[in-house]
């Protein structure tokens, strides 16, 4: 019996020994020790960089030799050492993790089964084979939770080398590029990488308010932050600027009405000469040349002038009669040709010239828009002429004039 016995336990290990659940762990052991020896000769290879770089600064300072000397005489015989990393691209706890945990999944489950068909074969099914399963079942789940964990270590580090190496060099990359590269989801790609940086795994390194950038290190982060910086109190003066503007429109506007309701002929010749100016800096903005752009602000900045002198003195109002109805208009019409010339992909030797003459006809209106804002201003200048020459009378006739100022001998 005890023979027959031993015999049937021994031939029932060897149908477990050659079933597929027992080839499957060999040959997953197989791969894991592929693995693992790979990770390790990434280890040892950086390990041996570091190595030999403390080396040569031993030897730098035990033989007192400089790092050119050093290296002059090392350069014909081996590379130059790699430098030293400052992220781990080698996870020895996922290595760790991933050994134990396969050894104890394939030991713990190779006992499983033997003892539970020990416990069939010897009908020892009840409480004492209930624990035992229940211990090999929890002891699965730990080897099976480090199996996990490993696995998912070494993949997080196998993700940081092709983070690291699109990097390259910089010392920031834009996240699209490296979704582009890794192949996953821009989502992915950012829980990844704020859980990298949660976890040191990419020490000193930063993601923008945006998403759109990684950066690496603390100086460049820093001066995202300075331009960020910047770039809101800008805006928060172009708003504070905006708001002024408008209340200064909403005052001008209502000195306006009041003005206008007084004369209706000069508040639409007031509106029209506006809008005119406003077509003038639309044809500006689109319009290409640093030298034609100069010659329409000049006008821009005359024209407004003219009009401000007229909504100050109503009774100019005549004088620009002609500007409104012949001299302005002509000017926008060039314009408007000037600016279909302009874009114009081909332009040939008829465009050319018509432009030019376009761009010399702005010199003389400029100058025909000074001497009328000039001429606008002659009833002034007789004023202080008159005035100049009533206080030089009344000086002479107080006796307050020529020698008297001189000081006496």
């Amino acid at each position: 019996m005890p023979e027959d016995f031993e015999r049937r336990v021994r031939q029932k290990i060897e149908e477990i020994s050659r079933s597929q659940e027992i080839k499957n762990i060999k040959r997953d052991f197989g791969n894991i020790a592929r693995d693992v020896k790979k990770e390790f000769s990434s280890y040892q290879g950086n390990h041996t960089g570091q190595q030999q770089q403390r080396q040569q600064q031993e030897s730098q300072q035990r033989y007192h030799v400089g790092p050119n000397q050093y290296g002059s005489s090392q350069k014909n015989h081996a590379p130059n050492p790699p430098a030293v990393s400052r992220y781990k691209t080698v996870s020895v706890s996922g290595i760790l993790f991933t050994v134990f945990g396969s050894v104890g999944l394939g030991i713990f489950t190779l006992l499983l089964l033997v003892s539970s068909w020990f416990a069939v074969v010897t009908d020892l099914l009840g409480a004492p084979f209930a624990v035992i399963a229940a211990v090999f079942v929890l002891l699965l789940g730990v080897s099976g939770g480090m199996l996990g964990k490993g696995i998912s270590l070494l993949k997080r580090t196998n993700r940081l080398k092709r983070y690291l190496k699109t990097v390259g060099s910089s010392q920031f990359c834009p996240i699209d590029m490296l979704v582009r590269d890794s192949g996953r989801d821009k989502n992915f790609v950012l829980r990844d990488l704020q859980k990298m940086i949660r976890k040191k795994v990419l020490p000193g390194a930063h993601i923008d308010d945006q998403k759109t950038c990684l950066m690496l290190t603390d100086e460049v982060y820093n001066q995202y932050l300075y331009v960020q910086q910047q770039a809101q109190q800008r805006e928060k003066e172009k708003q504070k600027r905006q708001e002024e503007l408008k209340k200064q429109q909403q005052e001008q506007a209502k000195q306006d009405e009041q003005l206008f309701a007084e004369n209706p002929e000069l508040a639409a010749t007031i509106r029209q000469g506006r809008e005119m100016i406003e077509q003038i800096r639309r044809s500006n903005d689109k319009i290409e040349g640093e030298e034609i752009s100069a010659k329409m602000d000049q006008m821009e900045i005359i024209a407004k002038k003219i009009f401000e002198q007229v909504q100050e003195h109503p009774e100019k109002l005549p004088d620009i009669r002609r500007l409104m109805n012949y001299y302005l208009p002509t000017t926008l019409k060039l314009l408007n040709v000037y600016e279909e010339f302009d874009s114009q992909p081909v332009q040939g030797e008829n465009i050319r010239s018509a432009k030019q003459q376009i761009e010399a006809t702005l010199d003389t209106i400029n100058v025909a828009f000074e001497n009328l804002l000039d001429k606008l201003f002659t009833d002034e200048v007789l004023d202080v002429s008159s005035d100049i020459t009533v206080l030089e009378t009344m000086l002479k006739q107080e006796g307050l004039t020529g020698s008297e100022f001189e000081p006496k001998q």
